[in-house]
């Protein structure tokens, strides 16, 4: 956070995967940390916070919006084998409809395609991946000009089946197939350039 401040960075968005065990204590040690950063910040679970009852406490809900200007981010819970939820897509739908007039990133857990890890949306579960078809060309025809997604806990990006996605990387050294990083987006006009910060160094793309 110490870095990200440092690099001027406008906003932070956590994609899930805060703590290692399933603990209200340690969710509410990140809240903190995320507060004295003094950053604006939002938050979604991962599938490691399988509470989602002591997530929405300590952060609220599990899926939200956070507008800067024309970028909008649209910020989806999509950690949970469940799926999404009736409600959660029709908040979706009504959400993506002014994708073509601003920019629109969508940030979740879960990617929802990759071409070298079957760790995606709807993995082993036919319900989930059929939601996240339909998620999917939804974004695609609304405009939607990026995923960030999480899971992986290592750093790349690609384009595949008409969307752009970024994974972010991890800070922890836990589970982690990369060094520490982290991803920053920096966005003026219609131009989004990727750097990967990694605990030394930048690293670019």
């Amino acid at each position: 956070l110490f870095k990200a401040k440092d690099n001027g960075v406008d906003l932070v968005i956590v994609a899930g995967d805060l703590v290692e065990r399933d603990d209200k204590r340690d969710l509410i040690e990140i809240k903190k940390i995320l507060d004295k950063s003094e950053l604006k910040y939002a938050v979604i679970p991962g599938d490691r916070e399988k509470n989602l009852d002591n997530f929405t406490e300590i952060f609220g809900n599990d899926y939200q919006i956070v507008e800067m200007e024309r970028v909008k981010f649209i910020l989806i819970n999509n950690a949970f084998w469940r799926g999404l939820g009736e409600a959660q897509k029709k908040w979706i739908e009504e959400n993506v409809n002014d994708c073509h007039q601003k920019i629109c990133l969508v940030v979740m857990h879960k990617a929802l395609n990759n071409l070298f890890s079957v760790k995606i949306m709807g993995e082993g579960n036919e319900k989930v991946a059929a939601e996240a078809e339909w998620l999917k060309e939804l974004l695609i025809v609304s405009g939607v000009k990026r995923i960030v997604a999480a899971d992986l806990h290592y750093s790349t990006s690609y384009e595949l089946e008409g969307l752009r996605t970024d994974i972010v990387g991890a800070i922890s050294r836990e589970d982690n197939l990369q060094s520490s990083r982290y991803t920053e987006l920096m966005i003026s006009g219609d131009s989004i350039e990727r750097k990967v910060v990694e605990a030394e160094d930048d690293i670019g793309n």
